[in-house]
């Protein structure tokens, strides 16, 4: 028969699309019965056996809790495990089962499932006998009622349950044999789809091998294609040629140029995909020297790993981030945006309405008002509002946009939106919390007020009407009176101290006048003070060079002294006191120590000494009010720092503190 090559070359195509239409239609028959044995075993034979496996966990769990509930009244974590299976577990665990036992092929392993929930059903209502009749712990001490529950479980419970988990490991048995049926009659069809490909591949080849003599003459045609698709690329449009390559160099011409711009066009789908954020795609680079193809790969991990730290951040701060494109009418809303109004992406598509239909009534013709002027004007908004997330959620949301134009037209607008609902109770909380503060400053304020004037006031009265008594009747009545009205005067003079005491610890702070302290010059002021007690008790003070801090001057000179008088004041007995101060940085904190070798403080009341008015010594043996640590910690804490001391009996003491920098 005479043919031209045109007609042959059709007629070779003809048999090679026929070969790939039986290939195809074999493969997809096959796949289809692969896919639907493939669908039996994993969506119905395996989730069957684990849920058979489960009841029959659950029903050996039930015997053993209800044996239990008898045995062990104090168990109250297996108590609760059978009432959940009487209560919740079971009917999930039935309900499950039931829906699934529909598609078993086997009716008789259905009918034993029935049977099984049936057999079940008794179990539980014998238990429930047992829950019933001991409720509390009195009830086990019935010992009819315990008889009773005991006899349950003997002659009920334990045979009913033997029975079943029998049942149950047959179903099993019977589902994991058609399981092993269907995995054989699943791996048979594989193995045949295998050997027909192989067979039609192989027809395949063979057919091109027998019609590449004809290819050869065909030249024109593939060359002109090749300098089309070379053009092509050139204009950054990626094709292919539509030819069998042949054996010669044209074939080999045409199956390189092919080879390229397949390559070519998965760079290109790489790109095209990590543009729309799709970092999974696989790729590799076209050869070790494929800088472009790294170059890619570089800018799709750090891409990846930009917008993983962007949408951690956003996470962080709750917010997110939103484009309008005006043209398109789309919206993107970044993750999240989503996690804000409580919707996922694939039943919620981001739109402007949707937007608005979130914004409580109240705020929502204000907002578009807003927005639509930014659209029309062009200046930047920002808009505080309230919003409902699906879930019902009010919540305050700040959002702030700008749109963005070309050549005079405008195409997007874009911006942020910030969950600032935590904000907005803090800043409401902090307000009442200041409220409160200046209400207790007030009241303070009024306290200092009574202790310095009221409370005195009546204690000048007494003490006047003492030193009267004093000066008229002392040694005129009897020594007893003359003790009484001693008593009197020295209990009327520690109440004035404690009250002037009492009214500096309220004091301190209320003139915060901050400014530069020389810690130096206030050591110094303070030992000129003291200096009649150091002389007299012979102490010795060292100091190294102390910082110039900012803070409170007339407060730091305080902690100072009063420091420094109880390391004299609480000195050993025969021993001259001995008094060394240092300092030095820590961070952004400055710590003192006044370290001195007094009698020393039990370690047991490292903390009480600190609290005001408490004290270790009796007045007889160290005069004071027992308030001047209780000033000290209020004036280290008025820095933003901390005191503490380090101490044994006999060992002497170290009282260490910490001060901030202050700022005003």
């Amino acid at each position: 028969m005479n043919l031209s090559i045109k007609t042959k070359i059709y007629l070779s195509f003809f048999l090679l699309v026929s070969l790939f239409a039986v290939n195809g239609i074999f493969t997809i028959v096959h796949l289809q019965k692969i896919k639907r044995l493939s669908t039996y075993v994993t969506e119905v034979l395996d989730p069957s056996i684990r849920q058979l496996e489960d009841f029959n966990k659950m029903v050996i769990e039930s015997k053993m809790y209800s044996s239990n509930w008898v045995f062990l009244r104090a168990n109250q974590k297996d108590k609760e495990a059978l009432l959940r299976i009487h209560n919740t577990e079971f009917k999930t665990l039935k309900l499950n089962m039931s829906g699934i036992s529909q598609q078993w092929r086997n009716q008789a392993s259905k009918d034993s499932l029935q049977r099984a929930f049936t057999d079940f059903a008794a179990i539980l209502e014998a238990g429930k006998k047992i829950i019933g009749s001991l409720k509390e712990f009195k009830d086990y001490d019935d010992p009819v009622l315990k008889l009773q529950a005991e006899l349950v479980v003997e002659d009920e419970i334990i045979p009913r349950t033997a029975a079943l988990t029998s049942l149950l490991g047959n179903i099993i048995g019977i589902m994991r044999s058609v399981r092993m049926n269907e995995q054989a009659a699943l791996e048979q069809s594989s193995a045949s789809i295998r050997k027909t490909i192989i067979v039609l591949a192989a027809a395949i080849l063979f057919t091109c091998l027998f019609f590449s003599m004809y290819m050869a003459r065909i030249i024109i045609r593939p060359i002109n294609k090749i300098i089309s698709m070379v053009n092509n690329l050139g204009k950054g449009i990626i094709t292919t040629i539509n030819h069998k390559s042949t054996h010669d160099e044209i074939g080999a011409m045409v199956q390189s140029v092919n080879h390229l711009s397949e390559k070519l066009q998965v760079t290109a789908d790489f790109a095209h995909q990590v543009g729309k954020r799709n970092f999974d795609m696989p790729f590799k680079p076209l050869s070790n020297e494929d800088t472009l193809g790294k170059a890619l790969i570089s800018m799709r991990d750090n891409l990846r790993i930009s917008l993983e730290r962007l949408n951690e951040a956003q996470r962080i701060a709750s917010l997110g981030s939103w484009e309008w494109d005006i043209k398109t009418n789309k919206v993107f809303w970044s993750d999240e945006l989503f996690t804000i109004f409580d919707v996922s992406p694939p039943d919620f598509i981001p739109s402007y309405q949707g937007y608005l239909n979130f914004v409580v009534e109240d705020d929502r013709e204000r907002v578009n008002a807003v927005i639509m002027k930014c659209l029309q004007d062009g200046d930047p908004f920002s808009v505080e509002t309230k919003v409902m997330s699906s879930d019902g959620q009010v919540k305050v949301l700040f959002t702030q946009g700008t749109r963005v134009s070309e050549n005079g037209e405008v195409i997007r607008m874009s911006g942020i939106a910030q969950d600032i609902t935590s904000r907005k109770k803090a800043e409401a909380d902090l307000e009442r919390k200041n409220k409160e503060l200046e209400r207790k400053n007030k009241e303070l304020e009024q306290f200092a007020y009574v202790a310095s004037h009221d409370l005195q006031e009546p204690l000048r009265t007494t003490s006047s009407f003492v030193d009267l008594l004093q000066k008229q009747y002392k040694g005129k009545i009897d020594q007893a009176m003359d003790k009484y009205l001693t008593y009197i005067t020295q209990s009327t003079d520690r109440m004035k101290v404690l009250i002037k005491d009492l009214l500096d610890y309220s004091r301190i702070g209320r003139k915060k006048e901050l400014s530069v302290v020389d810690c130096n010059v206030t050591l110094e002021e303070v030992m000129a003070d003291l200096g009649m007690i150091i002389k007299e008790s012979r102490a010795t003070v060292q100091s190294g060079r102390l910082p110039v801090v900012h803070g409170y001057s007339t407060e730091i000179k305080q902690l100072f002294q009063n420091l420094l008088t109880n390391a004299i004041k609480f000195r050993k007995k025969g021993e001259d006191p001995v008094v060394r101060i240092k300092s030095w940085k820590r961070d952004a904190s400055w710590e003192f120590s006044f370290e001195d070798n007094g009698i020393g403080i039990d370690p047991r009341h490292n903390d009480r000494i600190f609290v005001i008015f408490q004290r270790l010594h009796t007045r007889s043996e160290y005069e004071g009010s027992g308030i001047g640590l209780s000033h000290c910690k209020k004036i280290v804490e008025l820095h933003g720092g901390k005191i503490w001391v380090d101490s044994m009996p006999g060992e002497g003491s170290t009282f260490r503190f910490t001060l901030y920098e202050q700022t005003a």
